[in-house]
C-alpha cells in the first residue's frame, strides 16, 4: 500500500516494539503478580475499561494491553480453547498480524485471557485514500430480522469465513456467533494497519465468557484436533 496516515508519529510498529517474553505470552498460565511485575516492567500503566498504556504520555502510546471480562474462564480447559481461537482469528485477520495473547490465573482462581496490541491510525481521523467503503452501510440478517450495519461488520464476518452470506446472517453454531456486532459496529473500537486494512482494537468483538458461547468454542476446538 503507498497511502500514508495523516501523522506519520501515529502509525502502528510491526512487530510490536516491546519484546513480549515468551514466558508472558507462552500460552501457559502464569499468575496475576507475574502479569502486573512483567506490565509494570515494560512502561504500562491503567487506563479504563481493562486497557493499559505503556508511557505515561497516553496519546503516544504505541501498545495497549487489554484485559477483558469477556475473555475470563472458571476453568484451564475453555481457557484453553479460547486462546487457541484468539490466536486463530488473529492469523485470519480479525486482529491485527502482530497481536500476542497470553493467560493468567486471577486471584480467585479464574483463567484471564489478555493481548497486547500495536496502536493503529485512527479509524476516524487517519483513514487510507480510497477506503470510504468502510463507512457505508449493508444488510445483515440476525435471527430472520434484516439489519442495516456497517461495511466493516460485514469485512469482519468475513474475515472469519469467507463464505458468509449475509442474507442468512451468523449461524447460531458457528465461530461468526461469537462477533459482538455492538462492538464491532463502533468506528472508535476500529483502526488502520500500515497495510492499509482496518482492525479492530477493541477485543470485545469477539465474545467468549457466556455458557452458549463456550459451547460453540468448544465444538470449534474440536474440529481443530
Amino acid at each position: 500500500m503507498t497511502e500514508k496516515f495523516s501523522d506519520q508519529s501515529r502509525l502502528p510498529t510491526d512487530p510490536i516494539d516491546v519484546k513480549p517474553d515468551e514466558e508472558v505470552f507462552s500460552g501457559q498460565p502464569i499468575s496475576k503478580k507475574d502479569v502486573n511485575t512483567w506490565a509494570k516492567s515494560k512502561g504500562f500503566t491503567q487506563g479504563r475499561s481493562g486497557i493499559y498504556w505503556d508511557a505515561e504520555d497516553r496519546p503516544d502510546s504505541k501498545n495497549f494491553l487489554s484485559i477483558k471480562g469477556c475473555h475470563r474462564f472458571e476453568n484451564i480447559e475453555p481457557a484453553k480453547e479460547g486462546l487457541a481461537l484468539l490466536r486463530y482469528l488473529t492469523e485470519k485477520g480479525v486482529f491485527y498480524p502482530s497481536t500476542q495473547w497470553g493467560m493468567f490465573t486471577d486471584n480467585d482462581g479464574a483463567y484471564q485471557l489478555f493481548a497486547m496490541t500495536p496502536r493503529l491510525g485512527s479509524f476516524l481521523s487517519d483513514s487510507p485514500t480510497g477506503q470510504l467503503e468502510q463507512y457505508e452501510t449493508v444488510t445483515i440478517n440476525f435471527n430472520g430480522q434484516n439489519r442495516s450495519e456497517w461495511t466493516r461488520l460485514l469485512d469482519l464476518y468475513q474475515r472469519i469465513d469467507p463464505k458468509f452470506d449475509q442474507t442468512i446472517g451468523p449461524v447460531h453454531t458457528s465461530i461468526n456467533s461469537l462477533v459482538n456486532p455492538t462492538e464491532a459496529s463502533q468506528g472508535d473500537n476500529w483502526g488502520w494497519g500500515v497495510d492499509g486494512q482496518a482492525y479492530p482494537i477493541d477485543t470485545e468483538v469477539i465474545e467468549l465468557s457466556g455458557a452458549q458461547q463456550q459451547a460453540i468454542l468448544h465444538n470449534w476446538y474440536l474440529t481443530q484436533q
